[in-house]
């Protein structure tokens, strides 16, 4: 139809045989992918890292909650630890290509519970012939105090006491 703007520019493009576009595709692709591929693997490692520091923060505080609850035995302490890192991760499993560790540091002195963790993740692209899996890992502590006090308050609001 005469006197549509861009109408000859499209039947031109169309009629184009040169193929410099199919060229310039062709050379962009494998940079696109690439690209896409690293994304991937990068987010695949960064969900893992969030996963795992989640964990670590349940396992931290139900560890230093324990500590202040009176549990004294070291060992006991990291059991509980451990049972509610595993109960954190048990849904996003298999995000790793390993089984996440999990490491308890008791520090009395200063009052602070520290745990960390560290896995690999399997890389779904390897870009340009990198590692197969990358380590991620995270640390989270936890303060507890273990001195026990009870406070009782009592008020005497009746007449004896006013003045």
């Amino acid at each position: 139809m005469p006197g549509l703007p861009g109408r000859s520019a499209f039947g031109g493009f169309v009629r184009e045989t040169g193929g410099n576009v199919l060229i310039l595709f062709a050379l962009c692709l494998p940079l696109v992918i690439l690209a896409v591929g690293a994304a991937v693997d990068f987010g695949r490692g960064a969900d893992a890292q969030v996963k795992i520091q989640s964990a670590l923060d349940a396992a931290a505080l139900a560890g230093a909650k324990a500590i202040s609850q009176g549990e004294t035995d070291k060992d006991e302490v990291e059991k509980i630890a451990k049972a509610t890192f595993d109960a954190n991760l048990a849904d996003n499993i298999r995000v790793f290509d390993e089984t996440p560790t999990l490491t308890v540091d008791i520090d009395s002195d200063a009052g602070t519970l520290k745990v960390s963790s560290k896995s690999k993740v399997d890389h779904v692209f390897s870009v340009l012939g990198t590692d197969k899996s990358s380590v991620v890992g995270a640390t989270s502590t936890a303060a507890f105090n273990s001195l026990n006090i009870e406070l009782a308050m009592m008020l005497d609001v009746t007449g004896s006491m006013g003045g």
